[in-house]
């Protein structure tokens, strides 16, 4: 028996890697078979994963301008979409996403009484139209079972593919310093991350001035003291979001609920220190003769992203609008505590606002 004995199926074919298996359908997954619940598990894990890889790559086509890196860019988020597709992921466009998805289906009166697509016809549809110039949209059922009942969970992932995008942020700044550090003391880059109930628990990244400069040089230790006039960031962040609808198994999609909304954050924070003075085991200082550069990746992800359990939750005792688990801010700071950015990501209320 599983725990809490909850079982749960996805609502399409679950694709099997091996070249000449079957594939797994809906209808011959039984609700006591503990390995077909664990290899559901996995599909909706790798699917997650590619998620992942696919905002890796997009903030790394955000920040170069190589037309031979941006051709490696392409064929690596077609051949992660190809496995997406295998995996029962749906890619709609801009009017797909515009007639199942209308914001009517927020309101939770309309969406119990099965009236979000009579209210949502008397709306102009060409107001807020979504831009498929900014945004890949992507969409998967679930069919989850507890307590008795069965509910049907559709989710819409929303994925930036442009700058323009609400859902990328990118700059850069130089920030100018007047102090000595101890290399192993002094942060070359420190992040939180904050949603709306406060620090999103694992979202401190601390990178000393060691950590960063010993890549380069051998003569450095955490005790060695450093001078820095400056030094060059620059950030590239990449929000994907998650809108959880949800109703009842034996009802049709006029009877979905938006009752979750998430956000999870993948940022990359590049630094670049032209001239790193640092005093030498013989009292001298001394110059670096490299510049003193790298990139690290920041993911942050609130509690109850994209939770099934959140969503059934709220669908059941939340009266109003949907559960929102969304980063709120990310603050990325450098030496002497000085800022360098604070980043506020696309909080969506409904999918349009993605756009």
């Amino acid at each position: 028996m599983l725990k809490n004995k909850i079982k749960a199926v996805f609502g399409m074919i679950l694709v099997i890697s091996m070249m000449f298996s079957s594939p797994v359908l809906a209808e011959d997954i039984t609700m006591n078979d503990e390995t077909i619940y664990q290899e559901i598990n996995a599909t909706d894990v790798a699917i997650q994963a590619l998620l992942d890889e696919r905002a890796t790559i997009l903030n790394g086509s955000f920040s170069t301008k190589d037309i031979n890196s941006q051709d490696a860019f392409v064929d690596a988020l077609n051949e992660i979409d190809l496995k997406l597709a295998k995996l029962g992921v749906a890619f709609l466009d801009e009017e797909e996403v515009m007639e199942q998805f209308p914001d009517t289906k927020c309101d939770k009166e309309l969406s119990l009484s099965g009236k979000t697509q009579q209210i949502s016809q008397n709306y102009d549809i060409n107001a807020n139209r979504p831009s498929s110039e900014n945004n890949s949209w992507l969409t998967y059922r679930t069919t989850y079972v507890t307590d008795g009942t069965t509910y049907n969970i559709q989710r819409l992932i929303a994925q930036p593919k442009s700058t323009d995008s609400p859902l990328t942020d990118m700059g850069s700044r130089i920030v100018t310093f007047s102090q000595n550090w101890e290399a192993g003391v002094t942060n070359v880059i420190y992040s939180l991350a904050e949603s709306a109930v406060g620090l999103i628990p694992g979202s401190t990244f601390a990178l000393t001035v060691y950590g960063a400069a010993s890549e380069f040089l051998s003569g450095i230790s955490t005790t060695t003291e450093v001078s820095v006039p400056n030094i060059t960031y620059s950030w590239s962040s990449t929000t994907t979001a998650v809108f959880t609808y949800v109703r009842l198994d034996e009802q049709s999609d006029d009877y979905q609920w938006l009752s979750l909304i998430s956000t999870k954050t993948q940022t990359a924070v590049g630094y670049n220190i032209p001239t790193f003075n640092y005093e030498q085991s013989n009292g001298t200082w001394g110059l670096s003769p490299e510049i003193i550069q790298g990139t690290r990746t920041i993911e942050n992800v609130p509690t109850g992203y994209d939770s099934m359990e959140v969503a059934i939750a709220a669908y059941n005792t939340v009266s109003g609008g949907p559960v929102r688990n969304v980063v709120s801010n990310i603050q990325i700071s450098g030496p002497e505590s000085k800022s360098v950015e604070t980043i506020w990501p696309c909080c969506p209320n409904f999918p349009l606002q993605c756009e």
